[in-house]
């Protein structure tokens, strides 16, 4: 995985290449906020849903890690901490053009 100015890439296992515009993966973070699934707060109160966030256009990771073999997690600069993207997910919303036909 290479961080650049406005975008992730992540060149996989079978040489494709995956570029992630950092506004656009923001918007797809799938945490309990981000997609206002009901739930509880840490101390047992249920949790409304929750429009997601607007993302500034300038939203950038100030850091990122592996989870495991399953996926990333990333820190923004907007102090959105919480989602994981799986490998899996990642491959499933590559927008290239060869994905983006599937």
């Amino acid at each position: 995985m290479t961080v650049r100015d406005k975008e992730i890439e992540i060149v996989w296992n079978d040489k494709h290449v995956s570029l992630y515009p950092n506004k656009f993966l923001r918007q797809k973070c799938r945490c309990a906020v981000c997609s206002g699934e009901p739930g509880l707060t840490s101390a047992g109160l249920s949790m409304p849903n929750v429009e997601p966030p607007n993302v500034p256009d300038d939203v950038s990771p100030t850091r990122f890690g592996q989870v495991g073999s399953y996926g990333l997690s990333v820190d923004w600069s907007d102090g959105h901490n919480t989602g994981i993207y799986s490998f899996n997910y990642l491959r499933q919303i590559c927008q290239c053009s060869l994905c983006s036909k599937r």
